[in-house]
């Protein structure tokens, strides 16, 4: 078969952009897009109360998108109780473009509440849900929190997080606690347990703590103080305030100032 040759009969210009838009329209093809102009902002409001009984459950595991987090720890308290205002989008494909759901799956429960996916140009379209929840205090909690800010306070169990970015408030824990961390500040106070915290970017503030404390840290200026343990920190920027602790040992302190006062056992780098 002898080769095809097609001779344009658009000017050079137009071959290129017509090429582009056909190649684009076959990339995309099976795809649903959402094409905004200008800035897009939630159109829908709601609030939502979810409730379930702790029976004999141990742990909550909470997975949840964008959006602020408050946990409190009542002693004594039967349920899981929460609350939810809810910022989003009516999606004719996803519903009301949001999930929120409470559910005991054996002995854990799972709290999830997280925007639909879809395609959107020209405009942020993510939904938005704030928690505040009620747990038992002696129930343990595995978070995993996209963006927004943190506050538990009140528990008297173990807590493991991980977040991807916003600030992260801890008060009154008796248990320990494990953080992941992206960005944002960490503030922690009144803890019984050991402290691990694996920190991307943020300033990290810790008091009054009985167990140990642990740092691995990108950036961001570290205060730690009033710690009846060990302290280990590596560091990589940032300045370093240590103050009244029973053991401290610096295995890096990258750049930033190092300050050390009240330290009854000192191993450096």
């Amino acid at each position: 078969m002898k080769p095809l040759f097609v001779r344009s009969l658009f000017a050079p210009s137009l071959v290129m952009p017509l090429l582009s838009a056909t190649l684009l329209t076959t990339v995309l093809s099976g795809c649903v897009i959402h094409i905004d102009t200008g800035e897009s902002r939630p159109t829908e409001h709601f609030t939502d109360q979810l409730t379930l009984s702790v029976d004999d459950l141990k742990q909550l595991n909470i997975d949840v998108g964008a959006g602020d987090l408050q946990i409190e720890g009542v002693v004594g308290l039967k349920n899981i109780e929460v609350k939810a205002d809810i910022w989003t989008y009516k999606d004719s494909e996803n519903g009301d473009g949001y999930t929120l759901t409470l559910d005991k799956q054996g002995r854990t429960a799972q709290l999830t509440a997280e925007h639909n996916s879809r395609v959107s140009f020209g405009a942020n379209r993510n939904t938005e849900i704030n928690l505040q929840v009620r747990v038992p205090a002696e129930l343990a909690l595995d978070i995993d929190d996209g963006s927004g800010d943190i506050r538990l306070a009140d528990l008297a169990a173990s807590v493991k997080l991980e977040d991807g970015s916003g600030g992260i408030q801890i008060d009154n824990l008796n248990g320990n606690l494990n953080i992941d961390d992206n960005s944002g500040s960490i503030a922690i106070s009144n803890v019984t347990g050991s402290i691990d915290i694996t920190d991307g970017s943020g300033s990290i503030e810790i008091q009054h703590v009985s167990g140990s404390v642990t740092i691995e840290d990108g950036s961001g200026d570290i205060e730690v103080s009033h710690v009846a343990n060990i302290v280990e920190i590596d560091d990589g920027s940032g300045d370093i305030d240590i103050n009244e602790v029973k053991k401290l040992r610096i295995v890096e302190s990258g750049s930033g100032d190092l300050s050390v006062h009240g330290v009854d056992n000192w191993g450096g780098q």
